[in-house]
Order: structure tokens, then sequence, then C-alpha cells
């Protein structure tokens, strides 16, 4: 089993009160996401090489062949998009995403004015369904109006996920930040003038939960396992452009995000390829940049650096036990904040009959001793948006490193 580093002395941040170098300014985004297949095969090769502690387990086995099979062969700009890209699942898409987004929503409502869909409605089935419920499924007029009503109920839900969001802000940072738009999701939509999507919010349902306990402007540096495509560094890096955030995860995930934060951040982000060439990642090193993308088998590199916050979301709980505790290893020596954990205190489902899952559950009991450095400070149901999940139980945890000063309840 690969070992922790030794005890992190240095900062990628300087101490509250002296004056921290401003990180260097970013070039402008590029306009789309860079198709790199090769880098995701040299990604792929290294963790065929990695210790199997670092490489993916049951669960993500399932997934990871149609992942990487879809970024081969497609562009990576449509990742976001319903009914083409890749899978909620991956983080890509929320669940209550919309099989087409609202434009192509609108022509097929538009298809209502055409002559031949009157007659076939109107002439062809008219007299069957005005009395055979079945008949009026085949309906186009019915149909177009049934994809009209859905819209419009998408339309409400994306408002009310808004308003909700808003009711969470306390200083009005949902104002001022805005998901990319970038992978082309089909769940963008537009409130107050600035773009947001499904994920993006709740993830901000997330960051408020934190927020509620951490004092950001405390905060210079995260560590985050398990970022997806990477959109909560990208939310937190434009909530706080202070901030440097270090996402770790394997590929074809870390793949997409190290383009997708190129995108957003230009030179600010040092990519795995460039991560890999440096060799040893001193916190002189990754001072230098905004993001940082790290494959797990990366961390023992990282020699002297401090993380005043660590964050993992719906990400352990894909794991089997063993894998979880040698990332607590590294955690537990790299961290000297906060942790933020959502996952599901009773593990997720188990592979069996046919299903992915996993072979062991990762449960309470699991984090609470893997991350015995670290004091529970709150737990409670999560609650992120939107709530349409019937069934899903999460908890959100937030744990403090133990005799450290400055906490409060959130």
């Amino acid at each position: 089993m690969p070992g922790p580093p030794s005890p992190a002395e240095g900062r990628l941040s300087p101490p509250p009160g002296l004056a921290a170098s401003p990180p260097p300014p970013a070039a402008a985004p590029a306009a789309r996401m860079a198709n790199d297949v090769p880098l995701l095969e040299r990604m792929l090769a290294d963790m065929g090489a990695a210790d199997p502690l670092f490489r993916p387990t049951s669960f993500w086995e399932h997934h990871e062949p149609r992942t990487v099979a879809w970024l081969r062969e497609h562009d990576i700009n449509r990742f976001r998009e319903a009914g083409h890209g890749l899978s909620a699942a991956f983080g890509a898409q929320h669940y209550v995403s919309l099989p087409w987004g609202p434009e192509r929503l609108r022509r097929l409502e538009g298809l209502d004015r055409s002559l031949l869909v009157r007659l076939l409605g109107g002439r062809l089935l008219g007299p069957a369904a005005r009395w055979v419920e079945a008949a009026r499924l085949f309906d186009p007029l019915t149909a177009i109006g049934l994809i009209k009503k859905l819209r419009k109920s998408a339309e409400t839900l994306q408002a009310l996920t808004h308003h909700c969001a808003e009711l969470l802000d306390r200083d009005g940072t949902l104002s001022r930040i805005e998901d990319s738009g970038l992978g082309n999701p089909s769940d963008l939509f537009v409130a107050d003038g600035r773009r947001y999507t499904f994920g993006f919010l709740k993830r901000f349902s997330e960051y408020a939960y934190v927020r509620g306990a951490v004092d950001w402007d405390r905060v210079g540096s995260v560590l985050e396992i398990g970022p997806g495509y990477g959109g909560q560094a990208e939310l937190l890096l434009k909530a706080h452009p202070h901030l440097r955030v270090c996402i770790v995860d394997i590929p074809p995930q870390l793949y997409v995000a190290n383009q997708y934060l190129s995108a957003c951040f230009g030179r600010s982000v040092l990519g795995y390829k460039e991560a890999a060439e440096a060799g040893t990642l001193e916190a002189s090193v990754l001072d230098r940049y905004r993001v940082v993308c790290l494959a797990p088998w990366q961390l023992p590199a990282l020699r002297g650096v401090s993380f005043d916050l660590f964050w993992n979301s719906a990400s352990f709980q894909e794991m089997e036990p063993a894998v979880v505790e040698n990332y607590a290893g590294y955690v537990q020596r790299l961290v000297s904040g906060w942790l933020y954990l959502m996952n599901r205190p009773g593990g997720t489902r188990l592979a069996s009959g046919g299903k992915h899952g996993v072979r062991e559950p990762v449960v309470l009991e699991h984090y609470l001793r893997f991350f015995s450095e670290f004091a529970l400070v709150d737990r409670r149901p999560a609650r992120v948006l939107p709530r349409v999940q019937a069934g899903e139980v999460y908890d959100q945890m937030l744990f403090r490193r133990r005799g450290a000063a400055g906490s409060r309840e959130p």
C-alpha cells in the first residue's frame, strides 16, 4: 500500500493577516474545450501502471469503458448535452435534465402549425382520439401539447431552484457567478442576466452549507478528490478568486476536468501532463497556479504542501473501504483545517444480480475511523438543490482538525 507523504510544512497561501501574492492573471478562456485524445490515452496508460489503490474500483469499472469510448469518438464540447453526452452519474448532467434543450423543444412545439400534422391529428386520428384514451398518444397534436407542458414545467423548476439558491445566499455571491456554459449543457438557463444549470445550483447549495461554518476569507487552498468534470472547483474559484484548488481524480474523469478547467481558467491551470513532467510538486510550484489537476498516483509527489479545506461529494461512497482509507491517509497529512463530505451514510448499493455497485460499502463508521484526526462538528441530511430525487439519502458532514480554533456551528 502506498503510504501518505511526510507531514506537510508549507501552505499554498500565506496565513491570514499576511499579504498574499495574487494568482497570475488568467488568459482569456477558450470558447471551446480542446479535444486531446492522446492526453486521455496517456492518462489511461499511466493508470494501468499505478498501484491498484489508485485505480477504479468495482463501481467505476462499470462506467469507464463507455465513458472512454464516448470521449474517443465524440467532441468533448458536447459532453453535457442531454441524450448525447456523458452520463448523469459522471456529473456531466443532472438527473432532471430534459432529453432536449429549450430551443429544440420550442421547434417541436412549432410543428402544431404544420398542415400535415394538423391533418394527421384532426382527420386520421381525431375521431378515435376523442373516444379512445390510448389513441391520443398517437395524436401528434397531443404529443406537441405534452412537449409544451414539459418545457413549461422545466422552466418552472429552473425558476424555483434559482429562487431557493437565492434564499441560501447570504451575501449576493450567486448574483456575481455563473456556469461557464462549456460542454453544451441542455439545462442551461438565464436568471437575472446570468447562466445557471441544475448542477451549478446543486453545487452552490453545497457551498452554502459549508459557508455556514467556514470563513472563506481564511481559506486559501482547497483539495478535492472526486471532482467529476470540475464544476465545484469552477464555482469555488469564481466565488473566491483568491483560492487555489487542487483536484484529484482517475481518468477519464480527470481528462474531462483537465480540459474543462483549462478552458475556464486558461494558463492559470497546471494540467496533468505538466504536473507529471514537474515530478515533485512543492508549494512553490503550486503557488503559481489557481488550479492543479492531478491523478491519484501523483499524491505522493506533493511535498511541503498544506491545504486549508478538503472536499469530497458523492465520491468516496463509490469506492471500496481500503481505497478510501488510503486516500484518508493523504488527506490527514495534507489538510490543516476542514473536511467536507457528502456521501450516503449507509453506503451505496452492492454489485449483485448483474447490476453494478461496490463489493463492500463505505459507511459512516468508516469515515469516523479513517479521519480520526478530525472531529465531526456537524452532520445532517443533505438538502441539495433541486430536491427531486426521492429515496436518495445523503449526509452532509463537516469535520474540523482536532485542536484547531475558530470554528462555528453551520
